[in-house]
């Protein structure tokens, strides 16, 4: 069962695999109405590595504040170099690039729109715990041992 930990301005899930979903803060949350709830349920399903952002409300004139998204960008990067993360799904409300700071990290933003946050949600979580697993098994990781172990998971 993956691990739920609470930080001041975003919540971290340690799963497995070197797959990290990331739902990071933005500045306009308009488009973000349950992408968090998304990202996690999403890494709930396929067991993986999730961070994600809480909501707040910014002031478009100046910005995100720093503390969180240093202290969001330092937990990106911690998991990158501590758990050997790949590949990082970035998931938002709308197009907005996701970025990476190691270059042997592969990045995609997906974008998910009104119906998708919507009534389609239970369809876009199964996809993309799905995708995960496709990603970690091209990545050369398997958790067949893992599972053996874990009858109750």
């Amino acid at each position: 069962m993956p691990l739920k930990l609470i930080r001041q301005n975003h919540w971290e899930i340690i799963g497995r695999g070197p797959t990290l979903l990331s739902s990071p803060p933005t500045i306009d949350q308009s488009g973000e109405l349950y992408t968090g709830r998304i990202v996690e349920e999403a890494a709930l399903l396929s067991k993986a590595h999730a961070i994600i952002r809480k909501d707040g409300k910014y002031n478009p004139d100046s910005g995100i504040p720093p503390d969180v998204s240093s202290e969001f960008e330092a937990s990106t990067k911690n998991f990158i170099m501590e758990l050997g993360i790949k590949c990082v799904l970035v998931i938002l409300g709308k197009n907005e690039p996701g970025k990476a700071d190691a270059p042997d990290v592969q990045t995609f933003a997906l974008a998910l729109g009104p119906d998708e946050r919507g009534f389609r949600k239970e369809l876009v979580i199964s996809r993309i715990a799905d995708m995960v697993g496709l990603i970690n098994g091209r990545l050369g990781w398997s958790e067949t041992d893992e599972r053996a172990g874990n009858i109750l998971d």
